[in-house]
């Protein structure tokens, strides 16, 4: 799969794998990796010569096997409308597989193929329940990836690996966080530029006062000092003559 990918541009017509061109919800991750399983990994394509030219590839290179889905031959599955009336009835129903994810349109056909039959549940309790309604006629899964399969068969457990093969969803989740720390920043930094303006124009009012106080002082002090010298006046003799 790795090697048709790295040549995708090179043999026309490679649209990605399943992995690469789906995302959901992070509450319904394990769930839809047990849903599509080994799926995950096959390859789209825009057609059967896509498929031909990649298998090709393989073959001369000795670089394994790979499984594709051609846009134009593979077909949309779904629930028969009694069984899809059950389950939509049955309580801790979440959604048909194929609901809960999005995708282009174009690859409508191909996820309604891969998931188009698959009901999550909530939990084990209550896809049971729903399984034992349809006679165990339609595959479920549990949001902690318990698999109901068509016929009775159960498969569950732990995965002994964190990592998942999806990478959009987690692209996608990391541009989210990404655009809020991105919105946050301009918030802050609008704030700091609304303050710096109140900054200047408390600046620039403050030295408008010291300005006018600079050239009020001297005039304050001329007529001052003018008051001061009209209200006493020099101390001038004042003898009078006497008449004798």
């Amino acid at each position: 799969v790795k090697s048709v990918l790295q040549e995708a541009e090179r043999l026309g017509g490679i649209c990605g794998a399943v992995s690469e061109n789906l995302s959901f919800s992070k509450d319904y991750q394990t769930a839809l990796e047990i849903a599509l399983g080994a799926s995950s990994q096959q390859i789209i394509v825009e057609d059967e010569k896509a498929a031909t030219r990649a298998i090709d590839f393989l073959k001369r290179n000795r670089l394994g096997r790979a499984t594709f889905l051609p846009l134009t031959t593979i077909k949309a599955r779904q629930l028969s409308p009694r069984n899809l009336e059950l389950i939509q009835a049955s309580a801790g129903f979440l959604g048909i597989a194929s609901d809960l994810v999005t995708y282009e349109h174009r690859f409508e056909q191909i996820f309604q193929n891969l998931l188009g039959v698959t009901a999550i549940f909530d939990t084990t309790e209550h896809a049971r329940e729903a399984a034992r309604t349809v006679n165990y006629q339609v595959r479920m899964v549990t949001l902690d990836g318990t698999e109901l399969r068509t016929g009775g068969s159960y498969a569950g457990g732990a995965n002994r690996s964190q990592n998942t093969v999806f990478v959009k969803p987690e692209l996608d989740s990391l541009k989210q966080e990404m655009q809020a720390l991105d919105a946050r920043l301009r918030e802050a930094e609008q704030e700091v530029e609304t303050k710096d303006n109140l900054l200047k124009q408390a600046q620039e009012y403050l030295a408008s006062i010291q300005s006018q106080r600079k050239n009020t002082w001297p005039l304050f002090k001329a007529r001052v000092s003018k008051r001061v010298w009209s209200n006493s006046g020099p101390n001038w003799p004042t003898n009078k003559a006497k008449s004798n």
